[in-house]
């Protein structure tokens, strides 16, 4: 659960993923933005910030010794992004993720926060399996998910920041990812309420083909699961991910669209 103080959000995670690690995890994830209350409910215009940093999360994974995906507010030239890494046990930074689809509506207010990411789809390469990211409204474009199983991601980690009120929506298109991509889900959800927003908590942990194997409730909760990655070989190797994808007709019907901005 969020609170209002960034480095007692920062000290729970830490002691949250110590307790994890005590209990055989080698990966953990947090929530999106889980260090900091949910700033973009505001136009930047009218919102104090505190700017976020990366050797703080590098810390937390150097001295537990654990592969960890950490969301941050990333500041670059002059730019800003929602920022997702890929930590290793050493604290090194060994994949970074831009969030590429950005709502602004009440209480969303992304593209005044922070640009379109810039690099891709990306799924990296590690010694406990190839691991894709996308953040919260990506899977809401089943491409992000192809291109990431296309690529031959076996664990997609989808932090994220989504309403109680909202809970079946994302319980059904996490579970789609998952059934399209023969891959494991991993989806940290936030857990607070921030003036009328009520953040949902209900991390989920899914296994390929769309079985739920850990679901939180709505409390503070370390979600633990054991991932076979011959649950994924089968997986992709079965319908509906056998079936031959039409690249060549989604380049053709997407081309038409290059120049559209919503």
């Amino acid at each position: 659960k969020t609170s209002e103080d960034h480095d007692s959000n920062l000290n729970k995670a830490y002691s949250m993923a110590k307790s994890a690690k005590k209990k055989g995890a080698s990966l953990v994830a947090f929530p999106e933005f889980f260090s900091h209350n949910w700033f973009v409910n505001k136009p930047k215009r009218n919102t104090k910030f505190r700017d976020d940093t990366l050797e703080q999360r590098k810390e937390l994974t150097k001295s537990l010794g654990l592969f960890a995906v950490i969301s941050y507010y990333e500041a670059t030239g002059g730019k800003t992004f929602n920022t997702t890494v890929l930590l290793n046990p050493k604290g090194d930074v060994i994949g970074k993720y831009r969030k590429n689809h950005l709502p602004n509506l009440a209480g969303f207010y992304e593209r005044e926060w922070y640009k379109e990411g810039d690099l891709g789809l990306p799924v990296f390469q590690t010694d406990i399996g190839k691991i894709g990211i996308l953040v919260c409204s990506d899977v809401m474009f089943p491409a992000c998910a192809h291109i990431l199983f296309l690529k031959g991601a076996e664990i997609i980690v989808i932090p994220r920041a989504t309403l109680k009120k909202a809970r079946n929506r994302w319980n059904r298109i996490l579970v789609a990812n998952s059934i399209i991509t023969g891959s494991y889900i991993l989806s940290p959800n936030r857990l607070d309420v921030y003036d009328d927003m009520e953040f949902d908590g209900h991390s989920m942990i899914i296994e390929p083909g769309g079985n739920v194997i850990n679901e939180a409730d709505d409390k503070d909760e370390i979600l633990l699961a054991e991932l076979d990655l011959n649950k994924v070989k089968a997986a992709q190797s079965s319908y509906p991910c056998n079936i031959k994808s039409r690249i060549d007709l989604y380049y053709k019907e997407y081309s038409g669209f290059l120049d559209r901005r919503d």
